[in-house]
């Protein structure tokens, strides 16, 4: 399976190294991956200290994170993008993430599987300012290396997409 492959590779390994993604219409260093997988890059590589990005090494284009969509429209509202004809476009297949949490599971079972874990996670929601109010994005749970995504503010929201840094 392909996610298998793609959480194993590191971060900042160097675009041109990945052979099996090409570039998208999304965005700029942004990459298909097929099987609706996308991945973002960086223009150079970076560390943290404190509150201060550190930037380090040559100017190229590096893996920065691994996305998964479901379906076109997540892709789409995650990414601020317009609407497409072809938003409901299955992009993936339904899969296990990690051990106990698939794409489909509901917001509370999966927060049920991370406190039967004892994982330390955080759940939030995302607005955007539209016409002078602030309108729902999307809710999140943020685990470990994950940003898990649902698009419906409900606890039985169905898991539609997630964000995963090597």
């Amino acid at each position: 399976m392909k996610w298998e492959m793609l959480k194993e590779l590191e971060r900042f390994t160097p675009i041109a190294e990945l052979r099996f993604v090409r570039p998208s219409a999304v965005g700029k260093r942004m990459y298909e991956a097929g099987d609706g997988f996308w991945i973002t890059a960086t223009e150079k590589k970076f560390g943290t200290e404190g509150s201060d990005r550190i930037e380090f090494g040559a100017r190229g284009e590096y893996l920065a994170s691994i996305f998964f969509f479901q379906y076109r429209r997540g892709l789409e509202a995650y990414f601020n993008l317009e609407p497409s004809m072809r938003r409901y476009e299955v992009l993936g297949e339904r899969f296990e993430v990690c051990a106990g949490i698939a794409i489909g599971d509901t917001l509370e079972g999966i927060e049920n599987v991370l406190r039967a874990n004892h994982c330390v996670f955080e759940v939030s929601e995302t607005g955007q300012l539209t016409d002078s109010s602030i309108q729902f994005r999307y809710t999140e749970i943020v685990w470990d290396r994950y940003r898990l995504l649902f698009f419906d503010r409900s606890k039985q929201a169905k898991l539609a997409g997630f964000e995963y840094t090597p």
